[in-house]
């Protein structure tokens, strides 16, 4: 059912747009964004900008001028000062390289973290991007609240939005399989960002979580008040994996959780939405089109807190 006005989440960090809806139930979840998303299942490819390539340039907006004091250089390992024409404006764009392991995602069964997949890209060109003046939709993020704020990135890959987005915040907490943080800790050292320094990488598998010990509970440096998690939905088999993490570290009507998705398998993406909502402990919305730019169309995002 369509919301006017939506039900906001626990925290000014996180605005939904009007057109957000409310997700009670999988079947009629998935036969809305099949139906109304015209790239459903057809954007190209698996999702990843190039995976052949050990290197690949991702071009972005500008730091916003509130971060820009942040940053003591290039961020990532390149940058072009380029300007892109805009009507009468001229926009900023600054470009990064992030290194990546396509080896590892041909031979090692099960890699998905080891290239740059598109979903990350247009979430952190969403989030850098500067508000319309014009329009009357603000942005998904808070900047001012998103300064302050803790970020745990659930499979966070190469390490690219971290990269991307780490002097909006106040820390970043990029998280992935013990496979995966070699390749992390390599984009991360490459940078001379002075915003570097406030990414942390952590190991996670969230199999363990399925039988972790509540005696030895899993402890991160900060809270988080956000959890990203950017194309983690892919296998069915550790939905249920995904979900114990989610629980593990959300805070109760406090942490939103942002989840992008690229619209493929409806199965799968079903039975995700069916394991999200189970027990009733969550509240998620599909977020309007109007607020999340290139991810309008063959993706899904999800914003969702715990309320008990």
């Amino acid at each position: 059912m369509t919301s006017a006005c939506p039900a906001q989440p626990p925290t000014p960090l996180v605005r939904l747009p009007p057109l957000s809806e409310r997700v009670t139930d999988p079947d009629e979840e998935i036969f809305i964004l099949y139906t109304t998303s015209s790239r459903a299942g057809d954007a190209g490819g698996l999702g990843y900008l190039d995976g052949s390539a050990p290197v690949v340039s991702v071009r972005l907006p500008a730091l916003p001028h509130s971060a820009k004091s942040a940053a003591s250089g290039k961020p990532g390992r390149r940058r072009a000062g380029r300007e892109k024409e805009r009507g009468t404006e001229k926009t900023e764009e600054r470009e990064i390289g992030v290194f990546q392991d396509p080896g590892s995602l041909k031979n090692r069964k099960g890699d998905t973290g080891s290239v740059v997949w598109r979903s990350s890209v247009y979430l952190a060109r969403l989030l850098l991007s500067s508000p319309d003046p014009a329009s009357s939709i603000p942005p998904l993020l808070d900047p001012s609240h998103l300064y302050t704020s803790t970020v745990l990135e659930l499979g966070s890959g190469t390490g690219f939005l971290p990269l991307a987005l780490s002097s909006l915040v106040a820390h970043w907490l990029a998280t992935d399989q013990h496979a995966s943080l070699p390749l992390i800790h390599k984009n991360i050292q490459s940078s001379t960002s002075s915003s570097s320094s406030r990414i942390s990488v952590h190991e996670l598998d969230w199999s363990a979580l399925l039988t972790f010990s509540r005696l030895r509970p899993y402890t991160l440096p900060h809270e988080p008040d956000l959890i990203i998690a950017a194309d983690c939905v892919f296998n069915a088999a550790l939905l249920p994996a995904l979900r114990a993490a989610l629980d593990e570290f959300a805070l109760v009507r406090k942490t939103v959780v942002i989840m992008v998705v690229e619209l493929r398998s409806e199965d799968v993406l079903r039975e995700w939405v069916r394991v999200w909502l189970e027990g009733e402990r969550w509240e998620v919305w599909r977020v309007g089109k109007e607020a999340v730019g290139e991810l309008a169309e063959g993706f899904v995002v999800w914003a969702g807190w715990r309320t008990r």
